[in-house]
């Protein structure tokens, strides 16, 4: 190409010589200056360079020209090769041949490129019997495609091999040997070794340069350094320099005085330079480099600054999640892509290398950087964040909680910006405990402050709130799972109690504000448990003197174990499909193992359709809410504020307005529960079906039961999500209300009638009731509930403690109950209990 040749061209203004050969093949004339012989049709000129142009299998064929030179020569030759080389395809360039026919040459000196270990070699030809002299590294040119200069240095009775690689700033030494001849062959010229048509018209040559020296005058400089140790330095210089220069340790010097410790050779361009004592922590170095010379007695005098960072390991709240651009569109000014921003709140330089940005199913490794204190940083690889809500949260490769964020659409406080386009931006980042109110939408034009700060900056006062738990969930049968709404103080410990009795349970793990413990022993499936957390106390030492549940292990659901109990298969306009589930058993189950599906004319599944892409448990005798959007649900409908479960699924399988078919399974696709509808099921005399929820009216009736359903009341707004149905069969199974599940109570944590249960079943809703215990002597031993108002069924549970929370001693018990109808008829009941055994 005329660029590389003007190049040559240039430096030989500064090295006048009598001759020399170049081509750089731009005239597409291969018989003059310089004349080509053995050319035929087996190359041709293209696109400014030369090509070779054979067709025929298992041969050698190649061209040359006359050369008539002596003294300190460089062969110089631009090649690319769009194959990988073997022993039957490669290439041999002749500084020197014996004959104009090159591939008849006996005697001579050629480069091989190629061959059976892909390498660049230096080859000696003596009556045609080969001999390697320079032996190149081996896989060299053992890729699909290579492109690189060759360069051959015939100096001081010394010849020099060498490569550039393109793209590489630096030649680099394959090997060097002592002159090998004593008079030159009169040839030069290239020889083309192809066995198959695979390796047809590959061979690609550019730039030929035959001639004196073409003088190096510029100096080698470190073209990289990197940090080893606190003590340890590899450099990396820009061009192959002399061994000797290279490890003299006198030409090294560290901050201008400090001499190194040792120099280690590693090859022709780099070293690794020892020092005795430690590098400066965390302040400005610098390496002085001097004498460090290359081939051509070119030397070196550099100084190369650089900076040991003494990174530590980063604690909770070192470092914050500072902003997020969750919904990126419409793009206001930035980039319409997803970010997180991190801030160092610490006075640590940190390595992100070994934190990780994880959602709740998908954990992202931050890259190796040395974030500083009070620094930014931008992470565009994230894991896809929701819009309406999601959980971020940064953390140790160990799993060590640094920040996490639970947020949702509301934090923007303003519904325009709600819509897309603008980050959420930490307001006071001195207060990692706040959550809600520490955020709000960015007020910069752009949509966000990323690598700045944030736009929305303030001072907020201090947070009054105690925790709340949110959520709990299993692993297995000794992992559980706590979910908070902020988080905890783990410094001051947690404190629990298992049915009044206190137990010890180990905080394994961290994951923002989900906390995973571990029993001390394995619990029973088939018990209900009441778990107390007490002193519970967020950063800001809010306290909860007493957070208590009733929890059970997950069970994989049985056929009839679950139940559709509600669906709104045509919603109103905008509205949404929502499918309301019962558990009928006194067992829990997992959501996420639990799925819709869709069948074929065959009644095979064709599509599945998960309940919850994460862990949430489903409790006995409990309503279950599932839809795309349960948010909107209950703004068009009347949920419960605390009964119900309320679960957010991807995608609800498609409910059509006429008719259709739910079926539900677990996990082994086992049926549990299968319905097929028609809107002909609505009241008949119901004016718009739109927005009216289907009903089911006893658990005990078939799902498939057409006289099992009806249309939500009126009175209930047309639906009842996630609550008791306004339209239910209620069957007294008795003339008492209430009933127990045992007669005897030991609560030993054996697993076995460690709760008392009392159910109850009233023939109309709203019935007040009081339930008390007394011992046998009569006096009152505990309230458990007080003029409350009570579902038409449900359960209660007494765990055979005292007002103070102490276990009863053994003995008998009565449970006195008084329960009052809507009309003002009083009723009251008394059942009798033995308490067995205590812990």
């Amino acid at each position: 190409m005329k660029k590389a040749l003007y190049f040559v061209l240039a430096i030989l203004l500064y090295n006048p010589v009598k001759a020399q050969i170049v081509d750089d093949f731009d005239d597409n004339d291969l018989s003059s200056a310089p004349q080509w012989q053995g050319v035929n049709l087996n190359f041709i000129n293209t696109n400014g360079g030369l090509k070779s142009n054979s067709n025929t299998a298992n041969t050698q064929f190649g061209l040359s020209t006359n050369l008539n030179l002596n003294g300190d020569l460089e062969w110089r030759l631009n090649v690319k090769l769009s194959f990988n080389p073997s022993s039957l395809n490669y290439i041999d360039f002749f500084m020197f041949a014996d004959s104009l026919n090159i591939a008849k040459s006996r005697n001579g000196i050629f480069v091989r490129m190629g061959g059976s270990l892909d390498e660049i070699s230096l080859f000696k030809l003596n009556n045609g019997t080969e001999s390697k002299i320079i032996d190149g590294k081996d896989a060299v040119l053992n890729v699909s495609s290579s492109q690189y200069t060759l360069s051959i240095i015939c100096k001081n009775d010394t010849v020099f091999l060498y490569h550039q690689k393109q793209g590489l700033s630096s030649m680099s030494l394959e090997g060097k040997c002592p002159m090998p001849f004593k008079s030159f062959e009169p040839y030069t010229g290239i020889r083309v070794r192809q066995s198959t048509s695979s390796f047809f018209f590959k061979h690609n040559f550019d730039n030929l340069y035959i001639g004196p020296l073409l003088r190096d005058t510029l100096a080698p400089k470190c073209d990289s350094l990197q940090i080893l140790s606190h003590r340890a330095l590899k450099c990396y210089f820009s061009e192959g320099c002399d061994s000797l220069s290279l490890i003299n340790k006198a030409n090294y010097r560290l901050n201008n005085s400090q001499s190194p410790d040792s120099v280690v050779y590693i090859n022709q361009s780099s070293v690794i330079i020892y020092f005795k004592d430690s590098f400066l922590a965390n302040q400005a170095s610098t390496l002085n480099i001097q004498q460090v010379k290359d081939y051509f007695a070119n030397k070196l005098n550099q100084t190369v600054y650089f900076t040991y960072y003494l990174t530590a390991e980063p604690s909770h709240w070192d470092i914050l999640l500072s902003e997020m651009m969750v919904d990126p569109d419409p793009a206001l000014g930035l980039p319409n892509a997803e970010y997180v921003e991190l801030y160092n709140a610490s006075k640590k330089y940190i390595d992100l290398g070994q934190l990780k940005l994880s959602d709740p199913s998908v954990a992202v490794s931050l890259p190796p950087y040395i974030l500083h204190p009070d620094s930014f940083f931008l992470v565009y690889k994230i894991p896809s964040l929701n819009n309406a809500s999601d959980e971020i949260s940064l953390s140790t490769a160990s799993g060590i909680s640094i920040d996490a964020v639970n947020y949702q659409d509301s934090w923007y406080r303003d519904a325009k910006k709600m819509q897309g386009g603008y980050s959420l931006e930490r307001i006071d980042l001195s207060r990692p405990c706040l959550g809600q109110i520490n955020w709000k939408a960015s007020a910069s034009t752009v949509g966000g402050t990323p690598g700045k700060v944030n736009s929305v900056k303030g001072v907020l006062p201090p947070d009054t709130s105690a925790p709340r738990l949110l959520n709990t969930s299993t692993r297995n049968e000794q992992l559980m799972v706590f979910s908070f709404d902020e988080p905890i103080d783990t410094v001051s410990g947690f404190k629990f109690k298992l049915n009044g009795r206190n137990i010890d349970l180990k905080l394994l793990s961290v994951q923002g504000f989900h906390y995973t413990f571990k029993w001390p022993y394995i619990l029973s499936k088939d018990s209900v448990y009441q778990l107390q957390l007490l002193d519970l106390k967020d950063c800001e030492q809010n306290t909860v003197l007493v957070q208590s549940l009733v929890f059970q292990w997950p069970s994989n659901p049985m056929a009839n174990e679950i139940v559709v109990n509600e669906l709104l298969f045509n919603p109103r306009s905008n509205g949404k499909d929502f499918v309301e589930l019962y558990n009928n058993s006194n067992k829990s189950f997992d959501f996420s193992s639990l799925f819709f599906v869709e069948l074929d004319p065959s009644g095979n599944i064709v599509q599945y359709y998960p309940l919850s892409p994460s862990y949430k448990i489903f409790p006995p005798h409990t309503y279950a809410l599932v839809s795309e959007d349960t948010l909107s649900i209950c703004q068009n409908y009347k949920c419960p504020k605390s009964e119900g479960v309320f679960v957010q699924c991807r995608k609800l399988m498609p409910l059509p307005d006429s008719e259709g078919q739910l079926v539900l399974v677990n996990v082994l696709n086992h049926t549990i529960d299968s319905l097929s509808y028609t809107a002909d099921w609505h009241f008949k005399f119901l004016n718009d079906q739109n927005g009216v929820s289907l009903e089911r009216l006893s658990f005990q009736m078939l799902s498939n039961d057409p006289n099992n359903w009806h249309s939500a009341a009126a009175s209930r707004g047309y639906a009842s999500p996630a609550a008791q149905n306004s339209q239910i069969e209620v069957q007294i199974r008795s003339d008492m209300f209430f009933s127990l599940n045992t007669r005897s109570l030991s609560p030993d944590m054996d697993g076995f009638e460690d709760l008392l249960i009392l159910r109850y079943q009233f023939p109309g809703a709203d019935y007040l009731s009081t339930i008390k215990i007394f011992n046998i002597e009569g006096r009152e031993m505990k309230t458990i509930i007080n003029n409350k108002t009570l579902g038409t069924e449900g359960a209660i549970v007494w765990d055979g403690t005292d007002a103070n929370g102490e276990v009863l001693p053994i003995g008998v018990y009565l449970v006195l109950i008084e329960c009052m109808s809507p009309e003002g008829e009083i009723r009251r009941e008394k059942l009798s209990v033995l308490l067995s055994e205590m812990f």
